[in-house]
């Protein structure tokens, strides 16, 4: 007979430690909010924090990672449901957005992210390098999403 599992998967691990971080960083700012706290909301130990994250930073990233990926696949899903832009724009104002992940739920985070990926531009290249990266993804898809509809916009991404 085979126990039924009972600790959490590192999916699950890491996603419980996304949604506890998004409401330490809305409540405290990203500058205050500590390892320490993340992972008390989470329920977790700092050493759960430390086998999924190496630091502060790394989860930062890894939930901007997450959102630019729920974004696309969401974005996509409806592209797919819908023949012209217009319609595929109407779509994406009406969307639930509270069905979203942290980062798409809450202006304040989402102001928090854009304050932290400004100023880690200037101090980590190697982030910043990441950050373009994801950027110049959604703009690619962007691009050609607006190709596919017959216009010839061009996106730009800084």
């Amino acid at each position: 007979m085979s126990r039924a599992r009972t600790r959490p998967t590192r999916d699950d691990t890491r996603d419980r430690l996304f949604e506890a971080a998004a409401r330490v960083f809305e409540q405290d700012g990203i500058g205050g909010a500590s390892i320490e706290a993340i992972a008390a909301a989470a329920g977790f130990t700092r050493g759960a924090f430390y086998s999924n994250f190496k630091s502060k930073d790394e989860l930062i990233i890894a939930m901007l990672e997450d959102h630019v990926e729920q974004s696309i696949r969401r974005n996509m899903d409806i592209l797919a449901q819908h023949d012209n832009l217009d319609d595929f724009i109407a779509a994406l104002k009406s969307m639930d957005r509270s069905k979203q992940d942290p980062l798409g739920r809450s202006p304040l985070l989402h102001m928090e992210m854009i304050l932290f990926v400004a100023r880690a531009e200037k101090r980590r290249p190697e982030l910043a390098k990441r950050l373009r990266a994801r950027r110049k993804l959604v703009a690619d898809i962007i691009e050609a999403t607006l190709k596919s509809n017959g216009r010839n916009s061009a996106l730009n991404p800084p």
